[in-house]
C-alpha cells in the first residue's frame, strides 16, 4: 500500500488534494440542502405519525356502520 501511495504521489502529486477541496467544497455547498431534507423526513414522519390512527379510525368507523 506505501509502495502504491509512494508511486502515485510521484506521478500525480496535486491528483489527492484537488480531490480533497472537491470534496470539502461539496460538503460545504450541499450542506443546508441536508439540513432541509432532514427537517423535511422529520416532517413527514410527524405527518405520517398523526395520520396513521385517523385513517385506522375512518376503517373502522366504516366497518361498524356497514
Amino acid at each position: 500500500m506505501k509502495l502504491c501511495k509512494a508511486k502515485w504521489n510521484a506521478y500525480f502529486p496535486a491528483v489527492l488534494s484537488i480531490i480533497f477541496s472537491w470534496i470539502s467544497n461539496s460538503t460545504r455547498q450541499y450542506k443546508n440542502d441536508r439540513l432541509f431534507a432532514t427537517a423535511l423526513w422529520l416532517f413527514t414522519a410527524i405527518a405520517i405519525v398523526i395520520g396513521l390512527p385517523r385513517v385506522f379510525g375512518l376503517s373502522l368507523y366504516h366497518c361498524q356502520t356497514e
